[in-house]
């Protein structure tokens, strides 16, 4: 996806609406039975195939969830840092 001319301006979760990238991943997910490790730019409301690596552990309802952000975290951050 791109777009050319987007202000600064724009939120990342605009280009990604503009560009069905949310609908792109769900589909990729279905196929594969996989899931997508997500920051800011998506809402993982209502999107199972999302994880958001947002690191707060306050949205934690057990162990397991504590692991799952954290492990989401590191798995943006390595993607992030290259």
């Amino acid at each position: 996806m791109s777009a050319a001319n987007a202000p600064g301006s724009v939120h990342d979760s605009t280009l990604a609406d503009w560009g069905d990238v949310c609908q792109k991943l769900q589909a990729v997910c279905d196929q594969t039975g996989g899931v997508c490790v997500a920051d800011s730019a998506f809402s993982t409301a209502n999107a199972p195939h999302l994880i958001e690596s947002s690191g707060d552990m306050t949205a934690a309802k057990s162990p397991q969830d504590v692991r799952v952000i954290r492990q989401a975290t590191s798995v943006r951050q390595a993607a992030e840092w290259g």
